[in-house]
């Protein structure tokens, strides 16, 4: 299976410093098999791959990942959560209700 270098960035982020998970783990979060990283990992170090610095995007995230995500925003109050979100009508109204 051919994947995205987006998604193989994503990967071999996780197992690189500064984060440096087990492969097991990170190949389990993602779905794929230990070979395919360690084959990406030769691959890098024998200079045949390099990572690229793409922003990192929603695509590129595990659904753990993205789960993590979700539960982590719950926390945050819905009054602070309007700060948070560029496109939000509600942001101009606190701040000119705030004047």
């Amino acid at each position: 299976m051919k994947y995205s270098v987006g998604f193989r960035n994503g990967v071999l982020k996780k197992v690189l410093p500064p984060e440096s998970r087990p492969i097991k783990d990170v190949a389990k979060e993602y779905g794929i098999t230990e070979q395919t990283i360690h084959n990406w990992m030769q691959q890098l170090k024998s200079g045949k791959m390099e990572i690229t610095s793409e922003e990192s995007s929603p695509n590129f995230r595990s659904t753990a990942e993205k789960f993590r995500l979700v539960l982590e925003s719950r926390s945050i109050p819905e009054d602070t959560m309007v700060y948070l979100n560029p496109t939000s009508e509600t942001k101009s109204t606190v701040k000119s209700s705030a004047a």
